[in-house]
């Protein structure tokens, strides 16, 4: 996995918390 990859998944899940 690269570092953009993991970026893409963390700001997933902070949207998901944030909604």
């Amino acid at each position: 996995m690269s570092f953009f990859e993991i970026a893409k998944i963390i700001i997933n899940t902070n949207q998901r918390v944030t909604n």
